[in-house]
């Protein structure tokens, strides 16, 4: 739902349906039954009652719009189950919707603890135990989950043990006290085995002490190193807020939606920039720099195109990045603030639609 909060606000919005709408409904008989999980409801009602009920549900606010669904060839799915009748009785079973194409966290691929992977043998019966209404349906859907663990790679021994174990003993076993929790980035299955060789050393001197390992997974983000990726340079940003930091410690600040290299170019030229235009060629500090800069790094007997090239990384070295902005009401916000707390001398504009800068 994008924010953390949002299914805290979409459990109390719906709430609020409940008590306006859904209470009444109950009361004039129309709904039998209702029943919710988050934005999914389960109801039974009166014959002839849906568009009624429809109606009066999505005319309650204008951003929502219920959709139903109805029992078709006496089958109707629920969140994870699928609800049907039998002998007249309702039923239900674990459904999915891909069934034993279902992917998970693949056994030998992915980077997770192999103890948190063959956890997830024991979440998954229970999901099916206890998203099937009788032993004999969940009997059942053992040999479909023991597919889709294959399929991702589990080894079909762990797969047969760990079957076994839940069949004769579907509850956790008691774990004894953690004297503490030791929270480590996993990122290689070499790990797990370096930390059981520690607390086996650890033990040797404290029999009694118990030390839980927590393993935070990373991102795919986080475990691709940023040098394999081709460097994004500086010059190729647009849409920022910019600083120009004179070596004589004036400033200038400003804003462009075209890219750095572009508008530092542009505040060389008399007719874009004026006052950078004379600072850059007045400024005895810049150009005492500069020629220092040009005597350190340009050889002799060196091209037009090489002394170019270095005073333009000289000039270049002055640029600073403040801030990149998505739209162009954020850029001019963000310039307003920044020229306000920064203070540039260099700069020629000193108001602001929403307050003085100075």
């Amino acid at each position: 739902m994008g924010s953390t909060i949002a299914p805290l606000i979409a459990n109390i919005f719906i709430g609020c349906l409940e008590r306006s709408v859904i209470k009444k409904l109950i009361d004039q008989g129309l709904i039998i039954s209702w029943t919710r999980f988050a934005d999914d409801n389960l109801a039974i009602i009166r014959k002839g009652s849906h568009d009624t009920i429809l109606n009066a549900i999505n005319s309650w606010d204008q951003n929502i719009k219920y959709t139903s669904a109805f029992f078709l060839e006496n089958k109707l799915t629920f969140l994870s189950c699928t609800i049907f009748l039998k002998d007249g009785a309702l039923e239900f079973q674990t459904y999915r919707k891909a069934g034993i194409n279902t992917v998970i966290n693949n056994y030998k691929k992915s980077i997770m603890p192999r103890r948190y992977l063959i956890s997830s043998i024991f979440t998954a019966l229970n999901h099916s135990k206890h998203s099937c209404s009788n032993d004999d349906l969940f009997i059942a859907d053992l040999p479909i989950l023991k597919d889709i663990f294959l399929r991702n790679g589990y080894p079909e021994k762990i797969i047969n043990e760990k079957f076994a174990n839940f069949l004769c003993s579907p509850e956790k076993p008691p774990q004894p006290e953690v004297s503490f929790t030791f929270c480590i980035d996993y990122t290689n299955s070499k790990i797990e085995y370096y930390l059981r060789d520690l607390l086996g050393r650890i033990k040797k001197f404290i029999p009694n002490l118990y030390v839980r390992f927590a393993y935070k997974t990373l991102t795919t983000e986080q475990i691709y190193k940023k040098d394999s990726k081709a460097e994004y340079s500086k010059l190729d940003s647009c849409n920022l807020i910019y600083k120009f930091l004179c070596t004589c410690s004036k400033c200038y600040v400003g804003r462009t939606k075209c890219t750095l290299k572009i508008r530092a170019n542009q505040h060389k030229q008399f007719s874009r920039a004026k006052k950078t235009y004379y600072h850059i060629h007045r400024c005895p500090v810049y150009v005492k720099k500069l020629l220092a800069y040009e005597k350190e790094h340009i050889p002799p007997k060196s091209t037009q195109t090489f002394i170019k090239g270095v005073r333009d990384k000289f000039y270049m070295s002055h640029f600073k990045i403040q801030q990149k902005c998505g739209s162009f009401s954020d850029l001019c916000d963000a310039e307003s603030y920044f020229i306000r707390i920064n203070l540039p001398k260099l700069n020629e504009q000193i108001v602001h639609k929403n307050f003085t800068l100075f």
